[in-house]
């Protein structure tokens, strides 16, 4: 490829050095070159064509231009009407190349006459570049036809029949009269398993004033199904540079791809026209840029048109998915998007969405896809109706979210939509069609709140994202709690979770970012076939909160199929980046190209990064690695702002007086809301949002969300009734009242008195399996924990998340799970029986060490440690196997080693054994040892094996003893509340001070690590007890099992005692550890759906007494900060406080100005 001139002015010299490598382009240069000029000024491009013979064709960037050789008689232009389809163009192209030109020379010439210009600072010849579309057609697939005429005239006979016969798979009270609209089964199937568009439709969210683009081939602009949403000003055509997208027709009907994703997203409703889009008010646009040489302008020109007026840019197309090509955008298109999502939308960033593709067949993997594999893009895969993967599907890192496709277009379940010549199709497939469905939900989200950032809507979509009805074998939860796949990334697209999320959600914090380069030289181990480098993160530049992570990879290698890469984070989150793909037997190897995962979205980077590199067992490819980059985006501060799947701001200028309000509905119409104290408080004040280990805000938020029963549709109520009464056999036909139909105290108490007879196993396992998990949000939980407790035991409770979904919870694991399938293999994992053994040990009071080496056989591997020099450690997690008669075999449960003793004694005592036994049991979140061992264990570390606090430090990378705010459900306040108001502290500090020497601090404060190292082989000295220093031990201080809950109206009279009177809070000290107990007790022990709080007033009440409380934190923390006797790091500490807890006295206001609505409506 001919020579890139450095422009040091925009930077882009280092993206065109990249982009050369990684484009490995099979097309033709053309007589086009983009080109940047001294002072980016017309008059300097104009003069520069004409010295060159160029023509200036127009502007790609804000500063770079487009130039195109010039021919006598004749100007360059592809015409709209041309005769051949895009593939037999390039076919046609790559012929020409192969002939002998004999103007290659006066080419060469001019490029290098163009970069030599004293007035040219860059300028690079375009390329075409192949890009398909994400559509599935029939020379794709393996089929019992031999004819493709026969198969496309059966395709037209099913097109063609009346849906008069259609079996409407839908159960749904909105009712289009769209012919099609019956059988769109991803919109209106209901429960799980669709894209839950409905509730967001029912809550008059269509997409209005949001505008979408398709780059593809093409737009019908005058299908009836979109003429009423067509947008001119988000329409061009690229290919012949006219305002008119309409798109070629030939006897193929190929260029069609562009109407079909618009259909998608926009299509009418009620006009009894095919189908229903996603967004169906949604503005649509199209640009015409794939039917024609595709080259890096073209894509930044199409990325970049009309920023400010199109929000969303749909490109459901990219590289070939043939499983041997690495390839990415241009170092304009790069440009393009670093603009849109600096500079679109004013600033707020454009949405870009892309597919991961349809290379599955040939193991392609969407990492080596330029973009899909971009941090500003919106990469989403696809899944079939039963939620299995299809056989086109890619799999990688950098996939966000899924929707819906299907396999074939004979598949009964296939995504409708319009087609051209004014059509209707049922047999749109593909990657595209998700990616379509995926644009349709983020304009629903972006009307709701039009202020959402590029990052915002990422952020929601990882929060909304439903794993529980996508089968992969890779699902994994990373450190920050999120669950995610390669396959499908966080799960289902949820489009009502993310319209209600997206109402109250606030921008997040500025992206940050860190490097860490290595050499081949910082490998820890490396060969001609395999690498291993070990990053160490200490301090991340402002990186706290991990988004994007990024692996910018150089390395030669003899055949890249072979080689895969792996990155595993400090929290222990494998991210495969690159698997092998048999086709590719390139050797060009990678030159910085940026591997991109999302798989530590939410992590903590600080810590060991481990990447590996590795090639297929038993092939040695030659693996040299010249240069690897880690590049880790985030936040500084927590990114997540409160989640509500509530609008609590229906009337948002509307607020009421509650110091004068009488029970009449007088609305006082004003922007600020009083308090309880008489004072204003400006609610349109955003603050920073704070790291807390406990969400307290978030528990506000969910206060009147869990009061609030469950509401089904009528169909839904029916069907659980008719469930009941078949399947489970546990409503007879005598009952006088339905529970599901009829929710009045009287039915409920009576029916549910009835129903908490014994049930037997099979009773309990036809709840479990075929009772729809709605009905549990209707008050039958006492049946379904009755049921997996026969089934599965004590350990396992039912419980619910946000968005209200069942999931099932293991009090030994300390794991969820959302569906029965997920509860019975967790049951029947090793490690379920491990912590159920150990629980079993912990509850006999049994140590690590209490099993002498007598009890075991002098042939076992147990007595072979036992009687060694060296003490072994970790020892009860090796099991002992045999195959047949042969010798014993033994397997590390912690390692995941296994072998023969020889192998397993050395195991043991090994390095790597010890370290990782030495962090699962120091680790918080360890669940391999109980109590009693790991403090065994930590006495014996320090006095035998000469271990100091250090050391140990260092090996694990957390402290050994930070102090979590833990409160149970059943956590019970101290026994004693002084009535007397506490008296200042005669030092003048704060006596209300939130760090205690023997009870746990507030989760804002971490412990201080200790700057003196200890000596080897002593113990560490304890430190002072003081309000900045905890009591450190080794000895685990567990506190006793705590008393039942008491009635709601003694909490409610001990809240009264320890607040008193509000107005006078500011000049009295109170305990904050108390108040902030009590919050937590009243929000988890009586305001859960199973609680007895069920009606208003008592709802009230408690919303009351949280106001009060955290009206109290507020003022007491303000005087901290205030006194001027307080530390600076407190202060700030106790200023991050205040904010927050003025977040939370706003949730709270209006849940109870909700209340006050629902109470005023109810009584009129």
């Amino acid at each position: 490829m001919e020579g890139v001139r450095s422009w040091s002015v925009s930077g882009l010299l280092v993206i065109v050095v990249q982009v050369v490598v990684w484009a490995e382009v099979s097309g033709h240069y053309t007589d086009e070159w983009a080109v940047k000029v001294k002072g980016g000024e017309e008059s300097v491009i104009q003069d520069v064509a004409t010295r060159h013979q160029l023509d200036v064709v127009g502007k790609i960037l804000d500063d770079v231009y487009l130039l195109r050789r010039r021919r006598k008689g004749s100007i360059v232009q592809r015409s709209v009407m041309s005769p051949f389809s895009t593939q037999q163009q390039q076919q046609h192209h790559q012929q020409q190349q192969q002939q002998p030109s004999t103007t290659s020379n006066h080419h060469q010439q001019q490029h290098d006459s163009l970069l030599n210009d004293p007035s040219v600072l860059w300028a690079d010849r375009q390329v075409v570049k192949s890009r398909i579309n994400r559509e599935i057609t029939t020379h794709h697939l393996t089929t019992s036809f031999t004819d493709l005429g026969s198969l496309r005239a059966k395709r037209d006979v099913t097109e063609q029949q009346t849906i008069e016969n259609d079996q409407a798979p839908c159960h749904t009270n909105i009712n289009f009269n769209d012919p099609k609209w019956p059988k769109m089964w991803y919109l209106n199937r209901g429960g799980l398993r669709d894209l839950n568009v409905e509730s967001a439709w029912q809550e008059g969210v269509t997409g209005k004033g949001v505008v979408v683009t398709i780059l593809d081939d093409g737009l019908e602009k005058d299908h009836p199904d979109l003429v009423r949403n067509y947008d001119p000003q988000a329409s061009y055509d690229m290919n012949s540079d006219d305002p008119d997208p309409t798109p070629h027709y030939d006897f193929t009907d190929i260029n069609r791809h562009g109407t079909r994703s618009a259909g998608v997203i926009a299509a009418d409703y009620n006009n009894t026209i095919c189908g229903v889009g996603v967004a169906y008010d949604s503005s649509i646009g199209g640009i015409r840029m794939l039917d024609g040489d595709v080259t890096d302008a073209v894509e930044a020109k199409s990325l970049s048109y009309n920023s400010q007026h199109i929000d969303i840019y749909v490109a459901a197309w990219g590289p070939d998915d043939n499983g041997k090509t690495v390839d990415g955008p241009g170092p304009l298109t790069t440009k393009a998007f670093k603009d849109g999502v600096s500079n679109g939308r004013g600033g707020k960033g454009s949405i870009f969405l892309s597919g991961s593709g349809n290379g599955g067949r040939d193991n392609d993997n969407c990492n080596c896809d330029g973009y899909a594999n971009s941090m500003w893009t919106l990469s989403i895969a696809s899944t079939k109706a039963d939620g299995t993967v299809p056989w086109f599907s890619e799999a990688c890192s950098s996939i966000i979210a899924t929707t819906y496709s299907s396999s074939s277009t004979l598949d009964e379940f296939s995504i409708i939509t319009i087609t051209i010549h004014h059509s209707c199709t049922s047999y749109h497939t593909g990657n595209g069609a998700s990616v379509n469905l995926a644009a349709g939900i983020c304009a629903l989200a972006l009307q709701v709140n039009p202020d959402l950032t590029w990052r915002d809507l990422q952020h929601i979509v990882v929060r909304t994202a439903r794993p529980e009805t996508l089968q992969a074998n890779d699902w994994q939860v990373n450190g920050a709690g999120h669950q995610v796949s390669h396959w499908y990334g966080f799960g289902l697209m949820d489009a009502y979770g993310m319209v209600e999320l997206s109402r109250n959600w606030t921008s997040v914090p500025s992206q940050h970012s860190c490097e860490i380069t290595a050499f081949p030289t910082n490998a820890s181990e490396s060969s001609q076939s395999f690498a291993v480098f070990e990053l160490y993160v200490v301090e991340c530049q402002q990186v706290n909160f991990v988004e994007h992570v990024q692996v910018e990879m150089s390395l030669d290698v003899d055949r890249r199929g072979v080689i895969e890469i792996h990155l595993t984070s400090p929290s222990g989150t494998k991210s495969t980046l690159l698997t092998q793909r048999h086709k590719d037997a390139s050797r060009s190897g990678f030159t910085s190209w940026p591997f991109l995962t999302l798989h530590m979205w939410g992590e903590r980077p600080q810590g060991k990064w481990i990447l590996e590199i590795r090639s297929k067992q038993g092939y040695n490819p030659g693996l040299s690695v010249r240069r690897c980059k880690l590049i880790i985006y985030g936040t500084e501060s927590d990114p997540h702002p409160p989640s509500s799947l509530l609008n609590i701001a229906d009337d948002s200028d509307q607020t009421f007086d509650y110091e004068n309000h009488s029970g009449n509905g007088n609305i006082v119409n004003s922007t600020n809301t009083i308090d309880y104290i008489g004072n204003e408080t400006d609610t349109n004040k955003t603050s920073p949002l704070i790291d807390l280990q406990i969400k307290l805000e978030e528990q506000s938020v969910m206060i009147h969300e869990l009061l609030q029963q469950h509401q089904t549709s009528s169909y839904n109520r029916s069907e659980i009734a008719s469930i009941l009464r078949d399947q489970t056999k546990l409503l007879e036909a005598q009952h006088s009242c339905n529970p599901v139909a009829d929710n009045t105290t009287n039915c409920r108490t009576t029916t549910m008195s009835r129903l908490r007879k014994p049930v037997d196993k099979y009773t309990a396992d036809s709840i479990l399996q075929k009772f729809p998990m709605m009905a549990y949000s209707v008050g039958h939980k006492d049946i379904f924990q009755e049921a997996v407790y026969l089934l599965y035991g004590k350990d396992f409770e039912i419980k619910t998340d946000f968005s209200k979904r069942m999931i099932f919870h293991c009090e030994l694991c300390n794991k969820d799970m959302n569906a029965v399938e997920a509860l019975e293999n967790h049951c029947r994992s090793g490690t379920h029986q491990k912590n159920k053994d150990k629980n079993e040990r912990e509850s006999r009071g049994t140590s690590f060490r209490s099993t002498g080496s007598t009890n075991f056989p002098r042939d076992s591997l147990q007595y072979r440690l036992h009687h060694s020099t060296i003490s072994p450690i970790g020892l009860q997690m090796v099991e002992e196997y045999s195959k047949g008669n042969g010798p014993s075999y033994y397997k590390c449960n912690l390692c995941g080693a296994h072998g023969k003793m020889d192998h397993m004694y050395y195991h043991v005592i090994g390095k790597k054994h010890i370290e990782k036994y030495i962090k699962s049991s120091f680790m918080l979140e360890s669940r391999v040892l109980t109590a009693k061992e790991r403090d065994h264990l930590r006495e014996e570390l320090v006095r035998a094996e000469g271990v100091d606090v250090g050391v140990i430090r260092k090996i694990t990378s957390v402290d050994l003893f930070p102090r979590k705010w833990e409160l149970e459900c059943r956590v019970v306040p101290k026994q004693h509340i002084k009535n007397e108001p506490r008296s200042p502290s005669p030092s003048g500090s704060c006596s209300g001070n939130m760090k205690t020497s023997r009870t746990p601090s507030p989760p804002h404060i971490s412990p201080p690590r200790s700057s003196e190292p200890h000596q080897q082989g002593a113990r560490p000295k304890a430190r002072p007890k003081s309000p900045s220093s905890p009591t450190v031990s080794f000895r685990n201080r567990s506190p006793p099992p705590p008393p039942p809950c008491p009635p709601l109206s003694q909490v409610l009279q001990r809240i009264s005692l320890a607040t008193k009177d509000t107005r006078e809070m500011s000049t009295q000290k109170y305990d904050i550890e108390e108040l902030m107990i009590l919050f937590n007790f009243i929000i988890k022990t009586h305001c859960m759906p199973d609680s007895e709080l069920r009606t208003g007033e008592d709802a009230q009440a408690v919303i009351k007494m949280l106001f009060k409380i955290s009206h109290c934190l507020y003022h007491i923390t303000k005087e901290c900060q205030m006194n001027p006797s307080t530390p600076n790091a407190e202060q700030e500490i106790l200023a991050s406080q205040r904010l927050h807890l003025e977040k939370i006295m706003g949730h709270v206001k209006k849940r109870m100005e909700t209340l006050w609505k629902a109470r005023y409506r109810s009584s009129k």
